[in-house]
């Protein structure tokens, strides 16, 4: 993961004593019992533990989802200071995966790093630059309500929880959008989020 351009700066920034690894159940947030890292690769060939999603839930466009994921905690201490959980959507020219860097609170953004795309080049491909991804930092997933808040704006940010737009990549500018609104809400890492915000890790 340190090898992933941009987040070993980010873990290095975050000041965390130990990076671990940890298999989450996607369902309850929980770390899962059954699955480890090292056999996380087998339990995701079995199609049992996908799960389909309904269209009207799947925002990102991914068609279903695994019930296990991989993420990274950064702890000092007792207290998660980051959290590096793996994300990935359809754009406009097919996947797209990335890592999404949360701050200990898990609201706020410390970092995303794309790590695959086949958007247009010079517009959508532009999510791989890196002063795009920067301007990340620091935004705010949900709102005082809750609610997932998260977006790239058409054009300049105007709030706490926008990013600039691509000019002339509406549709990749969308589809990162819909992908961390997904990842961030009830079907993807909304357990495992409010699990950290209690203390459960």
């Amino acid at each position: 993961i340190a090898a992933v351009p941009g987040m070993s700066e980010l873990i290095a920034e975050a000041g965390g004593e130990a990076l671990t690894t940890v298999v989450i159940d996607l369902d309850t947030g929980a770390a899962a019992t059954e699955v480890t890292p090292e056999t996380l690769e087998s339990a995701l060939a079995d199609a049992s533990n996908w799960t389909e999603l309904a269209p009207a839930d799947d925002i990102a466009g991914i068609g279903n989802r695994p019930n296990y994921a991989q993420i990274y905690l950064l702890r000092e201490g007792e207290r998660v200071t980051m959290a590096i959980l793996p994300v990935s959507g359809t754009g406009y020219g097919g996947r797209i995966q990335a890592l999404l860097a949360l701050s200990g609170d898990m609201n706020t953004v410390a970092g995303i790093a794309i790590t695959e795309q086949a958007e247009t080049p010079g517009l959508g491909a532009r999510i791989e630059e890196a002063p795009w991804q920067a301007s990340f930092a620091g935004k705010q997933l949900f709102d005082d309500t809750g609610a997932v808040r998260f977006a790239v704006a058409r054009g300049q940010a105007g709030s706490d929880y926008e990013v600039d737009g691509i000019t002339g990549a509406t549709r990749t500018s969308n589809a990162i959008t819909s992908m961390i609104r997904f990842w961030a809400g009830p079907n993807g890492y909304g357990p495992l989020i409010e699990a950290i915000q209690r203390g459960d890790f």
